[in-house]
């Protein structure tokens, strides 16, 4: 556990000081275009204030000036207007102003001309992306410098209920060319990562029959559209006139995409209920996300139009939910940890870089950590690699858990070879029973005829004995119809057998409905119970005993009981003893003995299945 979070402490501080950038003012690219720009100040409106009234307002020092280009509010619940100057040395200078985040709801763009303000460009994401004057995932603003005087220009934003943060550049026509280009090459070999994984993923889906690979593929193609309806490209490219889902699609993928990476990590890392003591906190905050996500969805269906106050509290209910599963997942991938499970540190290795990112956005945005990321970026490479990760981690995952089955095949393989070899044992043991009983009972019985035909005495009486001893042999091995009648009725015939052959009373029970059951079963069940009537004939001295056979529905219960002297110290370990506990063992069955000086009773319980 100590080790995850120095894993963590690493890579928040190797992200913190790769993501971190520091520019004053807006930034202008190439640097060495030749223009100049004055800080960029704000006014916030906390008032409907009209573009007339702007210039006097700036005149008056209502602005504040920043030196900063990054630029963050914050939650806000008020419009904005922010002021900026070019001043060009050469003219005419044609430039490109970036304004990078592309949820901006609204943007109207003024020049200063004679002391009044012209509207030279009206959008926002409110609007449809047809309304911008150039076609690219961010705002863009085409500004010809005409003049090598000074010129103003005002901006009203509008990210009200939400945080207005963004940086602000400006570009010669030619830079922005080029930077437009390695922006799209940089989102499509995302988009070809995702690709890659996508149909590995549903190539493995076909060939194993995994649900862990379904969820992969459904994760896969929510966080690429939540990846790309942040930089404003699902606008520009797939929903370009649908200006009310565009302002909630990413509200909307987050909260679904969450919960299906967390139920991907059950998956994963193998977390079952009976194995985690974190597994129900997991399915609950599930649950609690999508039960979010419901609730949004009918409100974006009848067109509700958010308050404030409603905003506010899915946003705090989000945030909780959020950080909950956080902490589960940390738990859970430490548990596993634990555990030894190696796939599970791979996926903490592929989400480390996410979180760290999430982290720090998080901390930016509570004005935590004053630094300036382009978040777009730099969370699309976490999520490439974080699916880099994991797909590999498929591969692994696979190669892992089919060891560790092909281990857990061998280890069951040598228990039923042990299995076999105590029953093969218990068969001979039973056959140098048998071999002393023809020895000493029939044999003996055959030897005194034969001297008493020698001696020309009759014989029959020992003859008929002899009959006997072999009948009673042979009931032992095999009763008579034994695949013709039930278990229980075998058992009694030789419950009531043993009892005519010896001092010993015997009594036999049934209980509860018969079931039937494979003759092999009842075959080992009815010699378990000969070798406890032997027992009890041969070594318990005892006058009373009880057989009961309890039908359950899970499987038989036999118990056995005698009034005899009990099992002498050093003998339960005894060749009698260790056949039943292989015959047992073999039906996956259980034995309890307890014995004393007042008797014995032996407990077997052999399931169904």
């Amino acid at each position: 556990m100590r080790s995850v979070f120095i894993y963590l402490r690493i890579l928040l501080l190797i992200g913190g000081l790769l993501m971190c950038r520091i520019v004053h003012g807006i930034q202008i690219i190439p640097a060495s275009l030749n223009i100049h720009t004055s800080p960029m100040s704000f006014m916030m409106e906390e008032n409907p204030v009209s573009p007339d009234s702007v210039i006097s307002l700036f005149r008056q020092g209502r602005f504040t000036s920043t030196n900063k280009d990054f630029i963050n509010f914050g939650s806000t619940y008020h419009r904005y207007w922010m002021h900026f100057s070019i001043e060009a040395e050469v003219a005419p200078m044609p430039l490109m102003l970036e304004l990078t985040n592309p949820l901006l709801y609204g943007i109207e763009v003024f020049e200063e001309n004679e002391d009044k303000l012209i509207l030279i460009y009206n959008t926002g994401s409110d609007a449809v992306f047809s309304q911008r004057p150039f076609n690219y995932h961010n705002f863009i603003f085409p500004i010809t410098i005409t003049t090598q005087h000074e010129k103003h220009f005002f901006i009203r934003l509008d990210r009200r209920q939400e945080i207005l943060k963004f940086t602000a550049n400006l570009y010669s026509q030619s830079a922005f060319i080029q930077k437009q280009n390695k922006e799209y090459l940089f989102y499509g070999c995302f988009a070809g990562v995702m690709l890659f994984a996508l149909l590995f993923s549903a190539f493995l889906l076909i060939m194993l029959k995994e649900s862990v690979h379904a969820w992969y593929i459904f994760y896969i193609c929510l966080i690429s559209l939540f990846v790309f309806t942040d930089n404003g490209m699902t606008y520009e490219f797939i929903w370009p006139e649908a200006v009310f889902w565009n302002k909630h699609a990413r509200t909307l993928l987050g909260m679904l995409t969450f919960p299906i990476q967390l139920r991907f990590m059950q998956l994963f890392i193998s977390q079952k209920i009976t194995e985690s003591r974190y597994y129900r906190w997991v399915n609950y905050c599930i649950l609690l996300f999508l039960t979010l996500a419901a609730g949004f969805i009918v409100m974006l269906i009848n067109r509700y139009e958010f308050s404030p106050a409603v905003f506010m509290c899915f946003r705090i209910c989000f945030y909780i939910a959020y950080c909950t599963g956080v902490l589960l997942v940390f738990l859970s991938l430490a548990e596993k940890i634990k555990e030894g499970n190696k796939v599970a540190k791979i996926y903490l290795l592929a989400i480390a870089a996410l979180l760290m990112q999430i982290v720090i956005v998080m901390m930016i945005r509570w004005h935590w950590l004053p630094i300036a990321i382009d978040t777009s970026r730099t969370m699309t490479i976490c999520i490439a690699l974080e699916i880099a990760i994991l797909t590999l981690g498929l591969a692994f995952r696979y190669q892992f858990y089919y060891k560790q089955k092909l281990q857990l095949e061998f280890e069951l393989i040598e228990q039923q070879h042990a299995s076999l070899l105590k029953v093969v044992a218990a068969v001979e043991e039973e056959q140098r029973r048998v071999a002393a009983d023809l020895h000493d009972g029939l044999g003996g019985t055959l030897a005194v005829a034969k001297s008493l035909l020698q001696q020309g005495h009759k014989s029959w009486e020992v003859i008929d004995q002899a009959c006997k001893d072999l009948r009673h042999i042979a009931h032992d091995l095999m009763p008579q119809y034994f695949d013709d009648i039930t278990l229980g009725a075998a058992l009694a015939d030789a419950v009531e057998k043993a009892g005519s052959t010896t001092s010993v009373r015997f009594m036999f029970i049934q209980n509860g409905e018969p079931q039937a059951l494979d003759k092999s079963t009842e075959l080992h069940i009815f010699r378990i119970v000969n070798e406890l009537i032997h027992n009890i004939r041969k070594h318990s001295n005892a006058d009373n005993a009880i057989i009961q056979l309890s039908y359950f529905p899970t499987g038989i219960e036999l118990m056995v009981e005698d009034d005899g002297s009990g099992i002498q110290d050093g003998k339960n370990k005894g060749i009698g003893l260790s056949n039943l506990y292989s015959r047992v063992g073999y039906l996956k069955g259980t034995v309890n003995i307890d014995s004393n000086s007042q008797g014995t009773t032996v407990m077997c319980n052999i399931p169904f299945n």
